[in-house]
């Protein structure tokens, strides 16, 4: 069928038809194509997917998988599935017509990958590179068989990469009473373990189980569900980076996508301690306004009316905010240039910094000594599981950056002195 211009706004749009699983034949249309080309490209891809027609590119036959599998599976499963289609497949085959990629074509994206190093000169492990061959099979075995392709490539190149054997590791009785007696008097981690010990379930089991689980005169409790946080996202730097790329959301990425944000960081507010959820899933806002109903009774009103004022003014707020991150990182990136004990990896957003030392010094004792003797103040690498390194906040006033820097250069060289 032909394409349509919309004369109110100039975008092009299409009219087809295709017949359903039940035989019957319906309308579709798509709006919004900038050119006349890409409706009739639409409208050719749509048919041949509709048709099950296997003359089309693999991306486009990949749409047609995700909708064959996609609710067939576990959400934390087709996650995993689908990062490795959309980073590992799609940018080799995903031009190319399924109909024609051959054997050849498999064992060259092989060597990409076995060739393959990272910036530390190490390879994919062996059982990634047989899960990414094994996705990749996958997706030409649904094709031949529910589409009738005729033939495997990814089969007959054969597998590459191999299971990897891991030592599994286990507490012996002796050992978790041990364990056990030290947390007894943290009730919520003794039970907690006391559940995954004895009974064997997962974690994410234990976390689903709720009171209506349990049956205290049978003696019994019911595990018939699991927990998982998908996609939750931190978002409160969002916006405060060093260029002006727009940053999307994970609510517009994903529709069970989990956005936690608040006035501190962006809007330089932190003492009104106000903040927000945003997710499209109404299950899970459902379960959160319930405990925010159960903690909180209301926010206060000045409070409210402060942050509804700066989110009314929140681009301004954000051109100064940008402005202040953005030069003093320039002067923590000149300092690390000329500081031969510290290195970094140059942050992209927010406010902090991770800085690397070459002291033989662990960063708890650093850190306190280094408060004591200078007066600069930053956080031990050690709270964050990190040796030898430190987080250093640049949001604050220029001299105080600037001193607090000549400060911690100031230590370094007492230390190397030995003094």
């Amino acid at each position: 069928m032909p394409a349509y211009k919309n004369k109110d706004n100039g975008s092009w749009y299409v009219v087809t038809q295709y017949t359903d699983w039940t035989g019957e034949r319906k309308p579709k249309c798509k709006r919004g194509f900038a050119t006349r080309r890409e409706a009739l490209e639409w409208e050719q891809k749509f048919q041949q997917q509709s048709a099950g027609d296997l003359d089309m590119s693999f991306e486009a036959f990949v749409e047609i998988y995700t909708t064959d599998l996609k609710a067939r599976l576990k959400e934390s499963t087709w996650q995993t599935k689908e990062h490795i289609i959309q980073t590992k497949i799609l940018p080799y085959f995903g031009k190319r017509k399924i109909n024609e990629i051959t054997t050849k074509d498999v064992i060259a994206w092989q060597n990409e990958l076995l060739a393959y190093r990272d910036e530390k000169h190490k390879p994919y492990s062996q059982s990634y590179l047989k899960t990414l061959h094994n996705q990749l099979s996958a997706i030409f075995n649904h094709a031949v068989r529910f589409y009738d392709l005729r033939s495997n490539p990814a089969a007959k190149a054969g597998n590459m990469g191999s299971e990897e054997r891991k030592e599994m590791l286990f507490w012996t009785k002796e050992e978790y009473q041990k364990f056990a007696e030290e947390m007894m008097d943290k009730p919520i981690s003794y039970y907690a373990f006391q559940m995954l010990y004895w009974t064997g379930i997962r974690e994410g089991e234990l976390l689903a189980l709720t009171p209506a689980d349990f049956d205290f005169e049978r003696g019994t409790v019911k595990i018939s569900k699991t927990y998982q946080r998908l996609k939750g996202k931190d978002e409160v730097y969002r916006h405060l980076t060093q260029t002006d790329i727009w940053c999307e959301s994970i609510v517009d990425l994903y529709e069970k996508g989990i956005s936690v944000s608040s006035m501190s960081k962006v809007f330089s507010l932190a003492g009104i301690r106000l903040g927000w959820i945003a997710s499209h899933d109404k299950e899970a806002v459902s379960v959160m306004l319930s405990h925010r109903d159960y903690n909180l009774f209301s926010c206060g009103m000045l409070d409210e009316t402060i942050a509804a004022l700066a989110l009314a003014h929140s681009d301004k707020l954000l051109v100064r905010n940008r402005a202040i991150v953005r030069e003093n990182l320039e002067i923590v990136d000149k300092w690390i240039k000329n500081e031969c004990h510290a290195s970094y990896v140059k942050p992209m957003a927010g406010t902090t910094a991770l800085i690397h030392y070459d002291l033989d010094i662990p960063s708890y004792d650093l850190c306190v000594d280094m408060y004591k003797r200078t007066g600069a103040f930053v956080t031990p690498g050690d709270c964050f599981e990190e040796k030898s390194c430190f987080r250093l906040g640049y949001a604050c006033d220029k001299e105080t950056l600037v001193n607090g820097l000549a400060a911690i250069s100031k230590y370094f060289e007492m230390v190397t002195k030995g003094e």
